[in-house]
């Protein structure tokens, strides 16, 4: 009791004295706590700038080691390719240089070249002085010779168009060939001879009938139609009904049976047509169209004897497998008679 009476402040003065005392520690206290707490902090941050710093410092260096790295390796290879280069410009001007030698040998062999190319000039020049005058001398006949080549070339011109039944043509140009001989101005008796000629041609030619090709052969493909559609002509035969015997003995019987097989004509005057087939009659048309068509190419190339033949030979074809005595036949017969009878134009071929 009495230590805590003593402990007590006996005046109220002390008291607060004491009272700010504690408070003034506190505040003392709490005031190094922080100076030291912002130490800390000033010296963590210090440190952190520090390593950031020895970061960047070794990046940097990091950095320009790379950079160098990098240039020398540039470096390197640019010293590599400047060695190519230099080699290739080493070896371009050796190949100059082998150019030009080659060069210079072959302007010098030009240069014989052309010494002796000058010389044949030369010699050239003096031959063809020597045919100029030689071409002088013949001057006076080139005319006529020409003259004569153009007046065979218009002969075989007007041969051609007569080939092709073209009187008209043919004509203008034999008049042209003994113009042209006329003005040639030959007396011989072989020239006088070939005007003569022509002349008879001429007159020869005004005489003939103009054919027509065209339709010529339009009608003889009218009448390749026409025996298309003719039916060929059916042997009659008499059957074994019609004999005069009436015996119907063994014999009789094999008789008839065998006249179905066996035709016996006692009639040799008629020429006796084969029995064709189908095959065989369709066989005998394609001869027919190709008669007519042999017929064709043959009015239109100019071949009066394979015309006449293969007409012929069609109307020939008519009267032995077809009927002569029906109206269309008959028809066609004469047709064909009338177109053989066409003018051929084969006597006024020069």
């Amino acid at each position: 009791m009495n230590k805590q009476t003593d402990s007590q402040p006996t005046n109220p003065v002390e008291a607060n004295d004491r009272k700010m005392d504690n408070a003034s520690t506190t505040k003392n206290t709490t005031s190094l706590s922080t100076i030291a707490n912002k130490s800390t902090i000033v010296t963590g941050a210090a440190l952190v700038i520090a390593i950031l710093s020895c970061a960047g410092s070794a990046y940097t260096y990091w950095q320009q080691h790379s950079q160098n790295t990098y240039l020398i390796e540039q470096n390197k290879q640019l010293t590599s390719t400047l060695e190519a280069q230099q080699q290739i410009v080493q070896q371009f001007t050796s190949n100059t240089k082998n150019q030009e030698n080659a060069l210079n040998n072959q302007f010098d062999s030009t240069r014989t070249k052309l010494s002796t190319l000058e010389s044949q000039t030369q010699k050239l020049q003096a031959s063809q002085e020597t045919v100029l005058n030689q071409i002088a001398k013949m001057n006076t006949n080139a005319n006529q010779t020409w003259m004569l080549f153009e007046s065979k070339q218009l002969l075989k011109q007007a041969f051609f168009r007569l080939r092709a039944s073209d009187i008209k043509g043919a004509s203008k140009l034999l008049e042209d060939v003994n113009e042209t001989i006329k003005q040639r101005g030959d007396l011989s008796q072989a020239a006088n001879k070939v005007n003569q000629r022509i002349e008879e041609a001429l007159i020869k030619l005004q005489q003939a009938e103009q054919t027509d090709i065209a339709s010529l052969y339009s009608q003889l493909a009218a009448i390749q139609t026409q025996i298309a559609a003719l039916p060929v002509k059916e042997p009659r035969f008499y059957g074994a009904n019609q004999s005069t015997e009436t015996s119907e003995g063994r014999w009789q019987k094999l008789s008839n049976k065998l006249s179905n097989y066996v035709r016996i004509d006692f009639n040799v005057n008629n020429k006796t047509a084969p029995i064709l087939t189908s095959q065989g009659i369709g066989q005998l048309k394609m001869t027919l169209d190709l008669s007519i068509e042999k017929a064709q190419w043959a009015a239109i190339s100019g071949q009066p004897s394979i015309y006449q033949n293969e007409l012929n030979r069609v109307t020939e074809f008519l009267n032995q497998y077809f009927d002569a005595n029906s109206t269309q036949v008959k028809a066609i017969i004469t047709k064909i008679n009338t177109l053989k009878m066409k003018p051929s134009l084969s006597k006024y071929l020069i």
